[in-house]
């Protein structure tokens, strides 16, 4: 099978370019070639296509080999370029071989061309792959410095996740518990009662503590599953007790905002292997924001029922309803509808609920209510749940809203 080889040659004699032709093909080569005999012709030629190999004649008018070795180096690279000429000592020689040619033939001995154009081809192959490696090795060298930098840029940021919670947990914390139990101290105390204006404002304090409590604890969760640093406790517990527990703690709220709060609770098997303190943040969350959407004389209602792998829980308003476009993004994180934002909240609350769901491996959503007034908020809790390696929080959309 015939080698291909593209050849440029750059001679003015057409006999002389047919013979080295005739030579290349008798050594089984098969020939894509160009002749040029000019400056301009050779540049173009260099420009428009890639060379196998160059062979030039040395002496021609007004132009010579040591022009086209030039302009072939800064047109070309590394092509090997050979000289072909009967009319050059071996000082001249020397000097083009100095000054880049690969080899030099002499015309009267042509047995030599083929052999250095194989010897010059194998040199420009393993030139290439020197290069190949060599770049290949920066670029592996680059990732690496690049991924070691991503590493320290990780481990940096896990300090400062880590400085973060530990700011928030003594610095912030701490002190809003102190002032929590001062305040209800002062609210209680029977040895020095309060004025009716200064219970008032003591009732104020309290409220407004707890609320920044509840705002501190919400990015301390945030920040631990973000650092991978929120972790799961799971044993049995009676869900339907669990949930009587929220519900009775929401009673004199309820009652203070004219807001009707009851709990169902089936018969039946209600006990699933959860960690009970998660699953009580999450139904105090859906608790808490179905009373705080919900207008005065309205009804919040709480079910929990069994299934056959499952416990279900729902909380129901008759508020003003979500529609589909903020149900799409009720449970993304710092995500809030309008209503919620004039209430106040980080918008972390139902991001951390769904989370926390997602870990016990159940299912946590929202539907209308009837009569498209009201929201139902449901959470399917599995008995057996495998617990997660990770929690991670999703800061995608939620499922589609059940209608």
């Amino acid at each position: 099978m015939a080698k291909k080889l593209k050849v440029l040659f750059v001679d003015e004699d057409p006999d002389d370019v047919q013979l080295l032709s005739h030579v290349l093909n008798a050594a089984g080569y098969e020939l894509e070639s160009k002749r040029v005999a000019r400056a301009t012709a050779l540049t173009r030629a260099l420009n428009l296509e890639s060379w196998d190999v160059v062979l030039s004649d040395f002496n021609m008018p007004g132009f010579s080999g040591l022009d086209a070795l030039r302009i072939t180096r800064e047109q070309a690279g590394d092509v090997p370029f050979i000289v072909v000429s009967g009319a050059i000592g071996e000082e001249l020689a020397a000097t083009l071989m100095r000054a880049g040619a690969h080899d030099f033939v002499n015309k009267q001995n042509l047995a030599r061309l083929v052999p250095a154009i194989e010897r010059e081809l194998r040199e420009v192959a393993a030139r290439r792959a020197r290069k190949a490696a060599e770049a290949a090795r920066d670029a592996s060298e680059t990732r690496e410095a690049v991924a070691l930098e991503q590493v320290e840029a990780a481990r940096e940021l896990d300090r400062l996740r880590s400085l973060f919670i530990h700011t928030i947990s003594h610095e912030i914390r701490n002190p809003l518990t102190a002032i929590v139990g001062y305040l209800e101290l002062l609210e209680d105390s029977p040895d020095e009662p309060l004025s009716a204006k200064q219970a008032a404002m003591v009732e104020q304090g309290l409220k407004s503590t707890k609320r920044l409590q509840r705002l501190v604890d919400d990015l301390l969760d945030y920040a631990r599953i973000e650092g991978g640093l929120f972790k799961m406790r799971f044993a049995p517990r009676d869900v339907g007790a669990l949930v009587r527990d929220v519900v009775d703690g929401y009673k004199s709220q309820a009652d203070t905002a004219g807001v009707a709060l009851a709990v169902e609770v089936a018969a039946g098997p209600l006990e699933a292997e959860i960690d009970g303190r998660r699953i009580e943040q999450v139904i105090t969350n859906l608790v808490g924001n179905a009373l705080k959407f919900s207008p005065p004389g309205s009804r919040v209602r709480v079910r929990v029922a069994p299934g056959p792998e499952a416990v279900s829980v729902e909380v129901s308003d008759e508020g003003e309803g979500i529609t589909p476009e903020g149900a799409a993004r009720l449970f993304r994180p710092f995500s809030q509808l309008e209503g919620g934002q004039r209430k106040g909240g980080t918008g972390l609350g139902l991001a951390i609920a769904k989370t926390i769901v997602a870990a016990h491996g159940g299912r946590i959503g929202l539907r209308d209510g009837a009569g498209g007034r009201g929201t139902t908020f449901f959470v399917e809790l599995l008995r057996r749940p495998a617990p997660p390696d990770r929690v991670t929080i999703d800061l995608g959309a939620p499922a589609m809203p059940e209608r």
